[in-house]
């Protein structure tokens, strides 16, 4: 008998944005493999700014960091923006000691990342 997965990602689409919110309070193994393919999957969207939401997310292992990495790669190379918000204090702390804000720009709500997006828009 299958099980129906609860899904790992929600989706909000709007003109110049997408905004991605990871719902799974942790983010390990198989629902790491399955945040990969779901994240993966929204990246052709045609928008400027992904904007990722880990407010629900207490904890992730290093293969969901590595996830976004990934996707931030995939996306500079088509000069899109991935924008990460909603950071947990714990999830905060791992962002500093590894310094991944060098890597992704860092926001406090997805309001926030929403208004970076506009912005982005508007100076075209």
């Amino acid at each position: 008998m299958l099980v129906a997965q609860p899904d790992i990602v929600q989706v909000e689409r709007e003109s110049s944005f997408v905004v991605l919110t990871i719902l799974p309070r942790r983010i390990y193994l198989e629902i790491a493999d399955r945040f990969r393919e779901d994240l993966l999957n929204e990246l052709d969207a045609p928008v400027d700014v992904f904007i990722i939401d880990f407010s629900s997310v207490n904890i992730m292992n290093s293969s969901a960091i590595g996830v976004l990495l990934l996707a931030r790669d995939q996306l500079k190379k088509k000069q899109k923006r991935l924008v990460v918000c909603g950071l947990r204090s714990l999830l905060l702390e791992v962002f500093n000691r590894m310094q991944l804000q060098e890597f992704f720009t860092v926001v406090d709500s997805v309001k926030e990342a929403k208004e970076l997006a506009e912005e982005k828009k508007t100076c075209r």
